[in-house]
């Protein structure tokens, strides 16, 4: 074999040999491109920048190491991601009772509780200086109706009380800060003043532990004339 025939040659085996390689480093990179769940569920695809703009990976976009574009819910167990001012948060602990509301579908009530507290602030909606702590609330009871990105709400239960009585937050009056706290009751006389002792309270209505009984009808403005017509619900 001549001299040129055998460099030739061995030409040849060289572009193979790098063919070769070109092909297992192709067969490799789509192995790459196989992304394999890790759970049963169903894949909800996320918003990632492109440009100026949040849309949902699509072919062409590039995915750089360790960005999230996509996510594995289990139906069967969903939680709720939300957030918390930041002031409120230490009133949280996990395990606490809570019920979740759907936007979407107002009628739907689930019980739920609190999964997870964050440990770091994150930035809000709300101007800069407000920080908010992220938490996760488990859903205890599961709807056919409860789909992954849903908007939602919820109201977690800090403290609770068993069988007291309630009356409204503006029907407790003071006559100052030391003073004890007192109602004024209808009566067929006028109105007459009773103190009350208080429990649990939140925006709305306070637990009443003594001075009030239920039927009783409240006013919730401090009356001008014995017989004034301003008066709150019957408890």
């Amino acid at each position: 074999m001549a001299t040129s025939q055998k460099a030739d040659l061995r030409g040849s085996e060289l572009t193979r040999d790098q063919s070769k390689i070109e092909l297992q480093k192709s067969v490799s990179n789509a192995d790459r491109m196989i992304l394999k769940a890790p759970m049963d569920g169903i894949a909800v695809m996320q918003s990632i920048r492109r440009g100026m703009e949040f849309a949902q990976a699509r072919a062409g976009d590039t995915i750089y190491p360790g960005q999230g574009f996509m996510q594995i819910v289990d139906p069967s167990s969903m939680v709720m991601n939300a957030t918390i001012n930041q002031v409120d948060a230490e009133l949280l602990r996990i395990g606490m009772k809570a019920v979740v509301r759907l936007d979407a579908y107002p009628e739907v009530v689930l019980p739920a509780h609190v999964y997870s507290i964050g440990a770091v602030p994150v930035a809000g909606r709300r101007p800069n200086f407000m920080r908010e702590i992220p938490i996760r609330l488990k859903l205890d009871k599961m709807d056919a109706r409860v789909l992954p990105d849903l908007s939602a709400s919820a109201d977690v239960t800090l403290d609770s009380e068993q069988q007291a009585a309630l009356a409204p937050l503006a029907s407790i009056f003071q006559d100052g800060p030391a003073a004890k706290p007192f109602v004024l009751v209808h009566s067929a006389t006028g109105w007459q003043k009773r103190q009350v002792e208080l429990g649990l309270k939140n925006n709305v209505f306070v637990a009443v532990h003594s001075g009030l009984t239920q039927g009783d009808v409240v006013a919730i403005d401090m009356p001008t004339e014995p017989r004034a017509s301003a008066s709150g619900p019957p408890l």
